[in-house]
């Protein structure tokens, strides 16, 4: 399965979406994270970390990721990709085992997709987490997932 980040319909990546039409500030472009050199296997015990928004941004990146998800050793979140960026997921998702997998559920329960299962997010890449973005139980796990963010958003199919 081929992954890629492309555009929604802009001029440039990493252009905004904007719902409410307010300004969102500008993002640092620096910092790496280091390879995942192993991946929660399906069937494990282990609860992948999901990171959850605490309110919804009045604006959102346009970018669109279509691949993976998976969870790395540490139980992160991240996009099956060269910068395996974790994902922080819109408010009020959830994450429950489903079988053997692992299922992303959205504010009402239904589910978005399976880790290790192909999603389209779109959203954008932050170089760290505000602090007013998360909870602080989320802005705690978010320090176990180090490397860059994606500030997601699910398209309409």
């Amino acid at each position: 399965m081929r992954q890629r980040v492309t555009r929604l319909g802009r001029v440039m990546f990493g252009s905004m979406h904007r719902p409410t039409g307010a300004a969102v500030g500008a993002f640092l472009m620096v910092a790496g994270c280091s390879p995942i050199e192993e991946l929660v296997t399906p069937g494990s015990q282990a609860s992948p970390v999901i990171l959850s928004r605490s309110h919804e941004p009045n604006a959102m990146m346009d970018a669109l990721f279509t691949g993976r998800v998976i969870a790395d050793a540490r139980g992160c979140l991240r996009l099956d990709g060269p910068d395996q960026h974790t994902v922080i997921w819109p408010q009020g998702f959830t994450i429950a085992r489903r079988g053997v997998t692992w299922a992303v559920l959205d504010a009402t329960g239904g589910k978005v997709g399976s880790v290790g299962g192909s999603l389209r997010l779109g959203g954008g890449e932050l170089t760290q987490v505000p602090s007013d973005m998360l909870s602080a139980a989320d802005l705690q796990r978010a320090s176990a997932c180090p490397g860059r963010y994606w500030l997601a958003w699910i398209p309409e199919s």
